[in-house]
């Protein structure tokens, strides 16, 4: 019995490896096919063969390009904004927690004249009494 699961493990190595090999690949986010073709690339530019699997440029393509590099310069300005824009949120909270301890200490402050006040308005009451 063991003989035979041997025996077709062996049968089956290459898509074991296959499998391991694609598992591997995949983590590392790329797949076999942009490896094939990276390593024909090589291969042909090692040989001095040029290897292009793509379309002649034309007015379209072109456009299609151009447009592309504009998103990656917004995409890239945007996460600038973003940056300067959490900056300005992190001094904008310490300004407003600055504006609460003042507002506080002010409202403190008119009470505490507030009772001097009164207090003094008891105290000069009690002296004419007296």
């Amino acid at each position: 019995m063991l003989e035979k699961f041997i025996a077709t493990i062996h049968k089956l190595k290459i898509f074991f490896f296959l499998f391991i090999l694609i598992s591997f690949l995949s983590v590392l986010g790329t797949s076999p096919l942009d490896l094939g073709k990276f390593i024909g690339a090589q291969i042909g530019s090692a040989v001095g063969i040029k290897v292009t699997a793509g379309v002649p440029a034309n007015p379209f393509n072109t456009l299609a390009l151009q447009l592309k590099e504009k998103e990656e310069k917004l995409a890239q300005k945007e996460a600038e904004l973003n940056k300067k824009e959490e900056k300005l949120n992190k001094t904008a909270s310490l300004q407003n927690k600055l504006i609460l301890a003042i507002s506080i200490g002010l409202v403190v402050l008119f009470f505490l004249i507030i009772l001097n006040y009164y207090l003094d308005y008891k105290r000069r009451k009690n002296e004419k009494n007296s």
